[in-house]
């Protein structure tokens, strides 16, 4: 089963500190409990990866960042981990240090608990770990199942994106054909509470990322209409843009409208005047099972491919800044959004058309 993506239900709700020498940014996200997959008609939404963003808590009081209390469950066909994130925080209260603890599941009996404390600074660069071998890794070597990262996130009232910290669990890469996708799930409760809950029901409890294999933007069995749907997302390098995408005969095509994103609803500037610019990328022959492009949707007013990779990125992408969507053949082609942006379908039925009345929920 594959790393899980979920849709939120509503916007992230941010808190800006303000303070003499500057200002730091906090994230609120909603409670997960029981998200919908299906969300709400209109609202705006963001991509969720894996474990993402989702694992902490935010006080707004104290403004500090607390891990949910739920354990993550992640298995591959050949081992299985519980991992419990225990803090965000070094011994001197220096947040980007992340504590946490994990068991590997040794035939029926979870064996002893690892304790570890990065040393890495995931606001400086990802940090990659290898629960097999217990230790940071390089994360361009492939000897990984976790990389802790933090992306860029668009806010637009803030008129700025924010850097949340965020979990991403990889496959056992080998060849394409040896990929084993691993399996995320949530369990509420410590630790202790977890090992119980498998031992006695033979599974961890079901969560809504277990029937969420794809994700906002993707249309695997024609159940959506993605692909004669327009959208309005706002980017991480504060564009708006109003696009859609179309499989057009042996070529994937997309078609953006541009213009910048300002902080406020007033002075937002609409698609008055538009002039669709697009991307096409070809179909690979039989012989490519796998191929992936990060695309920026308003690079120089038009979309472009920002980089191309034959395996998926995992979480080991670049900045959210520089890309908005990922494009990824796996004998069809599916749709992803940068974990920066926020999207909402569009009430427009043409690119073409000015779309000059544009939701105020952007900035809310």
């Amino acid at each position: 089963m594959d790393v899980v993506l979920l849709s939120r239900t509503r916007l992230l709700i941010f808190t800006v500190l303000f303070s003499s020498t500057g200002c730091s940014i906090e994230t609120t996200p909603p409670a997960d409990g029981d998200l919908p997959l299906d969300p709400p008609e209109g609202a705006f939404l963001a991509e969720r990866y894996g474990i993402g963003a989702g694992w902490y808590e935010y006080d707004d009081r104290t403004h500090v960042l607390t891990p949910r209390d739920e354990v993550y469950r992640l298995g591959w066909e050949d081992r299985e981990y519980l991992l419990d994130i225990e803090s965000y925080y070094d011994a001197d209260g220096t947040s980007g240090v992340f504590s946490f603890r994990y068991s590997e599941l040794a035939g029926s009996v979870w064996g002893e608990e690892q304790a570890v404390r990065l040393t890495g600074n995931v606001k400086t660069a990802p940090v990659c770990y290898s629960l097999e071998a217990a230790a940071e890794v390089d994360c361009a070597s492939s000897g990984w199942e976790l990389v802790f990262r933090t992306d860029s996130i668009v806010v637009p009232a803030a008129g700025f994106a924010v850097a949340n910290p965020a979990i991403y669990a990889r496959p056992h890469a080998g060849a394409q054909s040896d990929m084993q996708p691993p399996r995320v799930s949530s369990i509420p409760g410590s630790f202790d509470a977890a090992i119980r809950t498998i031992d006695a029901s033979g599974s961890p409890l079901r969560s809504v990322w277990e029937d969420a294999q794809h994700g906002l933007l993707v249309d695997p069995d024609g159940s959506r209409t993605i692909w004669n749907s327009l959208w309005l997302t706002a980017t991480a390098d504060f564009h708006l843009t109003h696009w859609g995408a179309v499989r057009a005969d042996n070529a994937l095509v997309i078609n953006t409208v541009c213009v910048p994103l300002a902080s406020t609803e007033a002075e937002q500037v609409g698609f008055e005047d538009p002039q669709p610019q697009s991307l096409t990328l070809s179909t690979p022959g039989e012989s490519t099972s796998y191929l992936t492009y990060l695309i920026d949707l308003c690079g120089d007013d038009r979309p472009s491919v920002v980089e191309s990779a034959s395996m998926p990125y995992f979480g080991v992408w670049p900045s959210t800044t520089t890309f908005d969507l990922i494009a990824e053949w796996q004998g069809q082609w599916l749709l992803r959004l940068s974990p920066g942006t926020l999207s909402r379908a569009s009430e427009s039925p043409e690119l073409s058309e000015p779309l000059t009345s544009l939701p105020a929920e952007i900035w809310q």
